[in-house]
């Protein structure tokens, strides 16, 4: 009795045979590539940061000059900016012929944390404690906590019901007018009330939560451009029916 035979196995050998050689053509391209001075590195170009500076930031990859663009792994250059505690995100693009492109994505501080001692920290709008570098350029409106601060550690998430409150309504705010938004330099409680403080013209403004933000907005808005305000006057909004204004020792 003749036996058939099974050519699955030729057929296998010869599909490894055909990878085996495409894995050698590509192995010869690439080590033809990453020794071809065409493809030296002789500028490296730092996009997208914000307040991180770019000669700082070039400088860290600066070893990179002067060696093959494919001949440079992304995990290597990755590592080069691993500690910067205020980076988010990188992105490795090799310009051909010579070019190294690093894109960075900060985080990027939302406002400032101060803790019932006294001390600021910023924190990002995923609400993490960043580092405080006083060389960035980072006006921001101040959230005063009864935090303690040694839960405002770099890198903490802040779950601080009250910071959340913040976070929500500076959004709505600025839903509906970003020009005031903008002018709020804190935000405090004073006698068990909310206050917003105006950095143009030092007024406590309370809004409470009974009203819409809009309605309260329009108010202060159309009383603002009809009516001179003392500096530092408390402009209380809550009441649908009156508006009060008073001073700190009323």
């Amino acid at each position: 009795m003749k036996h058939v035979r099974n050519g699955s196995s030729r057929y296998f050998f010869y599909l490894l045979f055909g990878l085996l050689i495409i894995f050698g053509i590509y192995s010869g391209i690439k080590a033809i590539i990453t020794k071809w001075d065409l493809f030296t590195v002789k500028e490296i170009e730092i996009v997208g940061n914000e307040n991180l500076e770019t000669e700082f930031l070039r400088n860290l990859s600066q070893d990179c000059l002067n060696k093959n663009l494919y001949a440079l792994t992304k995990a290597e250059i990755f590592q080069k900016y691993e500690n910067i505690p205020r980076m988010k995100k990188i992105k490795i693009s090799r310009i051909l012929p010579d070019k190294l492109k690093i894109k960075i994505e900060e985080k990027v501080a939302k406002f400032y944390i101060r803790s019932k001692e006294g001390e600021i920290c910023p924190i990002s709008k995923e609400r993490e404690i960043l580092d405080n570098n006083f060389s960035y350029a980072e006006d921001l409106p101040i959230i005063t906590t009864d935090i303690s601060a040694k839960y405002l550690k770099i890198g903490a998430k802040i779950d601080n019901p009250f910071v959340k409150k913040i976070f929500e309504l500076e959004k709505i705010i600025r839903t509906h007018d970003e020009i005031f938004a903008d002018q709020i330099s804190e935000y405090v409680i004073k006698n068990n009330t909310l206050n917003l403080i105006n950095a143009n013209n030092g007024h406590r403004i309370i809004f409470g939560e009974d009203e819409e933000i809009c309605y309260q907005l329009q108010k202060y808005r159309k009383i603002e451009d009809n009516r001179p305000y003392h500096t530092g006057q408390i402009i209380d909004l809550r009441f649908s029916d009156k508006l009060v204004i008073k001073t700190e020792d009323q």
